[in-house]
């Protein structure tokens, strides 16, 4: 194998990431953002109410344009 094929193979990989960023619980706020070579794929916010309160499936999940 070449040199320039074990760096095309090296550039092939996906490096997945996940972060959170919070300062609870100073401020009840979390964004999650998840990550695939630097680029977020997909990202939420998400606010504690109470904690070790878990909402029904129909309080969360994406809202409609009618909820906004």
């Amino acid at each position: 194998m070449s040199d320039r094929e074990n760096i095309t193979d090296q550039e092939n990989i996906d490096e997945f990431q996940i972060e959170e960023v919070s300062t609870y619980p100073i401020n009840n706020n979390i964004l999650y953002r998840e990550r695939v070579n630097k680029v977020t794929k997909r990202s939420f916010n998400y606010v504690i109410i109470k904690e070790g309160v878990y909402p029904n499936g129909t309080q969360t999940g994406p809202k409609s344009l009618q909820d906004s």
